[in-house]
């Protein structure tokens, strides 16, 4: 699937009342945000090891900011959003990293490059949008989603 010159990767996971690391469905209304994001996360980590990732840091905060994920492919680190929802009213989860949340990502991810010198590799940011739909979680990732000018 192509959609506005990104690449879009997606998969389907397995249905909620199958999955042992939940104990009801996401779309349970007693699920708040708080706890449908750190799922999202889980799933995302969990999704890009079994696509050869290695996670470095989970949830690098710089002052208020933070990055979700920061992983290395191959010889990239990619800076990696996680954004999970019920809800189309807002639009897809990962139409939710505006130009503003882009800042943020950059500016956390210019002082993990910083402090940990990492020079000799490329960078780039990704965005995983995990939406919960018919009792499936799907896992849309988005590489390259958006460029530092």
């Amino acid at each position: 699937m192509r959609e506005a010159g990104l690449s879009i990767e997606r998969k389907g996971i397995l249905p909620c009342q199958t999955n042992l690391l939940m104990k009801k469905c996401p779309q349970d209304p007693k699920w708040d945000k708080h706890k449908l994001g750190k799922r999202g996360e889980a799933l995302a980590e969990e999704y890009l090891k079994r696509k050869g990732f290695q996670i470095l840091k989970r949830n690098y905060r710089y002052g208020h900011k933070e990055i979700d994920l920061i992983a290395k492919d191959g010889n990239t680190i990619v800076f990696v959003e996680v954004k999970a929802g019920r809800s189309k009213s807002f639009g897809a989860p990962h139409q939710w990293v505006n130009l503003k949340k882009q800042k943020n990502l950059i500016e956390v991810a210019n002082h993990f490059i910083q402090k940990e010198n990492t020079t000799d590799c490329d960078f780039r940011f990704d965005v995983l949008a995990i939406s919960y739909q018919k009792g499936e979680e799907i896992i849309d990732h988005i590489r390259n989603a958006f460029m530092v000018t």
